[in-house]
């Protein structure tokens, strides 16, 4: 058959038309031809079916498919198919034919991770059936990448897959961002680029924790509060020991005295302060006061503060008032601490506080101090505030107990004495009850007036 040139590309454009296979079959019907005119039509055949100068080549389909999958005991995983389980001398043996080729025999119990093996199910195949007829665009890409993930475990089971098609999706579109920030990128403004998020957050000084970021020097804080947390457990530990040994009173007082100091450290302290307060012993809670004075912080500062308004026992009291006058506590701040008792409901506490910031010195509180002057509080008939009022009867019985019967508090007002004399220590002033001209006399003398001379 001699074929004209004009009717060879009639026929070859029909077969192109028809099938890639029926292409094939036509050339090879022309190669007694010409070699130039063979060479016009596979150009020809390549630029109809879009390969030659084609951007995107297509995936690799057969790469992505699942197969039986083998991790050893190195983490190393073998992909193929298993081709028959049995038992050798006692032992699991799996035949498997890796996907490179050749058959290798394995002893599950010494070379596989946890003995398990991946067996291809029904939804793997699933999955192989449509990599196999997926289309290539961005749009199928998405859409198989979100059937993983709904799949029983998908996101596990199909981790390598969805990764693949968010890249495919980014190097179909670009301009995809929801992808780009699926696979970890970052928008920098500034820059008007995409960056790994991993490498944008070590450039700001932070690393991956859990499920978001944290500062580098988070870690270093964390691991110093776990430190410290330890040390607080076993000072704990160290304190019920101390107090069982208390309770047995073999050991010296002194001894017992020095192993307290120990304990009640900077971290210690707030377990002997909750100790201090809840032990009904006067002289034990004496000792536990004089420990927290041993400590230089604003905890012990702030514990010595309760001590020193809220300790039944004058002498207690008057040492935590003392302690407080060390040179390793501010004045300031522990006269602050007080100040917040010249409000409070018992009218005891109110002038023991003023006391307190008188025997301090410290001028700061004159506001407080003034407004404190006069206060009222809901007491039982016949009674004072704060306080219980009972007698002791001629036959040793206790009465005029105050707080029973049908008696209703009322309010009542107090000229408080310690809030004069607080006054007086810090200012050098007297004006008395009139809490108005010692709020002139502080904001008068603490007031400063910056005046400008013109001429």
């Amino acid at each position: 058959m001699n074929w004209t040139l004009p009717s060879l590309f009639v026929k070859l454009t029909r077969q192109i038309a028809t099938s890639r296979t029926n292409m094939k079959s036509t050339i090879m019907k022309l190669k007694n031809q010409p070699a130039r005119l063979i060479v016009l039509l596979v150009l020809m055949s390549a630029w109809t079916s879009g390969t030659l100068f084609s951007q995107e080549q297509d995936f690799d389909r057969g790469s992505l498919k699942i197969r039986d999958t083998i991790v050893l005991r190195s983490k190393a995983k073998l992909y193929g198919t298993v081709v028959s389980e049995g038992v050798e001398d006692g032992r699991k043996i799996v035949v498997f034919k890796p996907a490179d080729g050749g058959v290798i025999k394995i002893d599950v119990a010494k070379m596989v991770y946890q003995g398990k093996i991946r067996r291809v199910d029904e939804i793997d195949r699933n999955y192989n059936e449509y990599i196999e007829t997926i289309k290539d665009d961005p749009a199928s890409h998405w859409e198989l990448y979100e059937w993983c993930g709904d799949q029983p475990q998908g996101r596990i089971r199909f981790q390598e897959q969805r990764q693949f098609h968010l890249e495919r999706i980014v190097e179909l579109d670009p301009d995809d961002t929801a992808a780009k920030r699926k696979l970890g990128f970052d928008f920098i403004k500034e820059q008007n680029r995409w960056v790994p998020e991993k490498l944008y957050q070590k450039t700001l000084g932070y690393e991956k924790r859990g499920t978001g970021w944290s500062p580098v020097l988070q870690r270093e804080i964390d691991k110093g509060y776990e430190e410290v947390e330890a040390i607080k457990g076993q000072r704990k530990t160290d304190f019920r020991i101390w107090k069982k040994e208390l309770a047995k009173g073999r050991l010296n007082p002194t001894i017992l005295r020095e192993e307290l100091y120990k304990i009640c450290d900077p971290l210690g302290v707030v377990i002997v302060f909750e100790a201090a307060r809840e032990e009904p012993n006067p002289g034990i809670r004496a000792e536990y006061v004089k420990a927290i004075g041993r400590v230089p912080t604003r905890v012990a500062l702030n514990a010595l503060c309760v001590f020193a308004v809220e300790e039944e026992v004058v002498g207690t009291r008057e040492s935590a008032l003392a302690l407080l006058g060390q040179e390793h506590y501010d004045a300031g701040a522990a006269v602050g601490v007080l100040a917040t008792y010249l409000s409070s409901k018992s009218n005891a506490y109110v002038n023991r506080a003023a006391f307190g910031i008188g025997e301090l010195g410290n001028e700061s509180a004159t506001l407080a101090l003034a407004a404190a002057l006069v206060t009222s509080h809901m007491v039982k008939p016949g009674g004072q505030a704060g306080r219980i009022n009972a007698g002791v009867g001629s036959d040793g019985s206790v009465n005029g107990l105050n707080m029973g019967g049908d008696q209703k508090p009322v309010m009542k007002s107090f000229n408080n004495k310690d809030v004069v004399d607080a006054l007086k220590k810090v200012s050098d002033q007297d004006f008395g009850f009139n809490a108005e001209q010692w709020k002139n006399w502080y904001i008068k003398t603490h007031t400063h007036h910056d005046i400008q001379v013109r001429r």
